[in-house]
């Protein structure tokens, strides 16, 4: 079974910040990121340029549009976009461009790996994130995006993650970002992405779902059936952000995932937060008698690093070991205390 995880923002909240405040924040700013340190050999451009799309004011950014622009995963910046410039001139290039007549906005993926720490920092997986053709936010990019197009967008880029890693020649897994409607939308959920991985040779076991639950879920006997029938292609299944909004305990006991995200808010300080390490540890005890991975999004220091570690958390994602890489893998940097 596979897992994912997550980026911080390089100015960190307060630490009276709660996680549900940070999650009710997420999408609405951007921090610059820079040194995305990508591999040579990964500097292909899946960058998709649409020419159809009209001027227009645009409207409210869906709310189940979030998942994408959570404020740690937004790194931009001129070096990222420098990058952008030269990427697509090497070896096996080329540039992805999407039909004049397409729907959607110009966009393209970043990528950051999920580290296996009790593996000595092996790479275990890239989550993929939502980036506008010039390093643009998610939040920016979903703006353009009308809402009943919203569950067209969100299999579009899926489907272009699916088909940039494939051709970076990647040999681990990927972790996506789906929201709970759309797993069990029939036209734009699981099916679609299955097929994009079958068109492109992307095996349906290196494929993770982040499922993210900003609103209540209606209907869980259906979602679960959905979760079920991803299982049964070898799909791993993940709460993102546990601990915040409506993925919680419930969600833990109804829908038994593979893995479960730490949200940021649980991660960051934990190394001076007796509280924050008893709430995870707490966690982590219960997962482990689902079998249910747990991964620490958005570690940033070394620190908390190594707290998380002593709770027996292995799968860890943040700015400590690589930022986003703009239309590419970055390397994996390993911290001092995982080498030493």
């Amino acid at each position: 079974m596979l897992s994912g995880g997550s980026i911080t923002p390089t100015s960190r909240p307060g630490r009276d910040v709660l996680p549900e405040h940070i999650a009710d924040l997420a999408g609405t700013f951007s921090f610059i990121g820079r040194g995305a340190g990508c591999r040579p050999a990964a500097m292909a451009t899946m960058v998709a340029v649409s020419n159809g799309l009209a001027k227009r004011s645009r409207p409210p950014i869906p709310h189940n549009a979030f998942r994408f622009a959570k404020s740690h995963r937004t790194a931009t910046g001129a070096q990222e976009m420098n990058r952008a410039r030269h990427i697509g001139r090497g070896q096996g290039s080329e540039r992805r461009v999407l039909p004049s007549a397409s729907p959607f906005p110009e966009f393209t993926m970043a990528f950051q790996p999920i580290v296996d720490t009790a593996a000595g920092g092996t790479l275990f997986a890239y989550e993929s994130l939502l980036r506008g053709r010039l390093g643009e936010s998610a939040a920016s990019v979903f703006a353009t995006v009308p809402p009943e197009r919203t569950l067209a967008f969100d299999a579009a880029c899926r489907e272009r993650a699916v088909e940039m890693v494939a051709s970076f020649g990647a040999r681990c897994g990927l972790s996506l970002n789906v929201s709970a409607s759309a797993i069990c939308d029939h036209r734009y959920g699981l099916r679609t992405t299955l097929r994009a991985a079958q068109r492109v040779g992307w095996p349906a076991g290196r494929l993770i779902f982040e499922m993210t639950e900003q609103e209540p879920i209606e209907n869980r006997g259906k979602l679960a059936r959905w979760i079920a029938a991803a299982r049964n292609r070898g799909v791993t299944v993940a709460i993102d952000d546990f601990g915040a909004g409506y993925a919680g305990i419930n969600s833990l006991l109804q829908l038994r995932p593979d893995m479960v995200k730490l949200d940021m808010g649980l991660v960051h300080g934990i190394d001076a937060d007796r509280s924050r390490r008893a709430i995870v540890k707490g966690v982590v005890d219960a997962c482990a008698v689902f079998g249910c991975r747990v991964v620490g999004e958005g570690v940033e220091t070394e620190a908390e690093f190594v707290a998380l570690a002593s709770l027996g958390i292995g799968l860890m994602q943040g700015y400590v070991f690589a930022r986003p890489g703009f239309a590419c893998l970055p390397e994996i940097v390993r911290p001092v205390a995982l080498t030493s």
